[in-house]
Formats: C-alpha cells, structure tokens, sequence
C-alpha cells in the first residue's frame, strides 16, 4: 500500500461518525455510514424519543443481513448503491455529502412511490424502512423509551427440592 492511499483511507475514517467505525459483520464502513444515516432519517431521534441512530438499527440490519442468504446479501448492497446512484444522478455527490434538503428530496420521492415501487432504489426504499422500524421496536431502546415496557425481572429459581433429584457430590 501506498502512503498516500493510507493518507486518503485515514483521512476518509476521520470523516466518518464514530458510531460508523465500529466493526461491522457484513457491510463496509462506507455502506454502514450510509446505512446508518438512512436508518435515522426514517426514524429520526427527537425531544421526545430515541432514533435509529440511538436503538442501534444499524447493527440490527448487519446482523440480520449478515445472517441471510446470499441473494438477500446483493439485495441490500445492491440497494445501498442504488441510493448513492439515484444522488450521483440528481446532484453528482454521494449521499452522504448532500444537503440534508438534498437528502429528504431523495427519500421524498423514494417515499412518494411506496404504493407503486419501480427503480431498484424504490424497492430497496420499502426493504430499509421495515427494517428500520422493525429493529427500533426490537432494540431495548424501542421496548423501554418508546413502548415503555419495562426492564425484565427474574426470580431466582434454586431447583427442585426433591431429595431424589439433589445433586449428589
């Protein structure tokens, strides 16, 4: 490797959010930055409840795509690029680099066509917000701050008291 390639990676990773450095299971830090900066824009964090950002979404999504196949593998990656694609064509940036104006135009017109998805980025559009919404209600974040259940308690269990089922030395 060269230096300056070091350089420009270094330099790269610094612009990034700390949340994006974390080690990811499937996506690369570019894609998990993106990812993660959907996920909050679908469910974005406010005065009165915890975003995406907060509950983790972005480490559910890794996981859970991770874990699939294959198929649903290129999907996602497939998807991610067909955001950065659409924001290539209508501003020549990547996403992540646009205007949050230019940001919510894009998913405005994404959101526009969940009725009736036609570009691979309105169907992707549809994948990453139920999965948005699916992993914030499943985060402990989602089930404390938002549902407002509370934390599980356990009773101690010290096992059966029959003498015929004690643990003999």
């Amino acid at each position: 490797m060269k230096r300056r390639e070091l350089i420009q990676i270094a330099s790269a990773s610094l612009a990034l959010p700390l949340h994006a450095l974390e080690p990811t299971k499937f996506f690369t830090v570019e894609e998990y930055a993106l990812l993660d900066h959907l996920c909050e824009m679908i469910l974005p964090s406010d005065a009165d409840s915890p975003g995406a950002r907060q509950a983790g979404v972005r480490r559910y999504i890794d996981i859970t795509v991770f874990h699939s196949g294959a198929e649903t593998q290129q999907r996602w990656r497939d998807g991610l690029a067909a955001i950065q694609s659409l924001a290539w064509n209508r501003e020549s940036k990547d996403f992540l680099a646009l205007t949050k104006q230019q940001q919510e135009a894009i998913l405005a017109l994404l959101a526009g066509r969940e009725s009736n998805p036609g570009s691979d980025a309105e169907h992707f559009f549809l994948a990453l917000k139920r999965m948005t919404i699916e992993g914030f209600f499943l985060s402990e974040t989602g089930q404390r701050e938002w549902l407002g259940h509370r934390q599980h308690t356990f009773t101690k269990f010290a096992g059966c008291a029959h003498t015929d089922h004690l643990v003999k030395p």
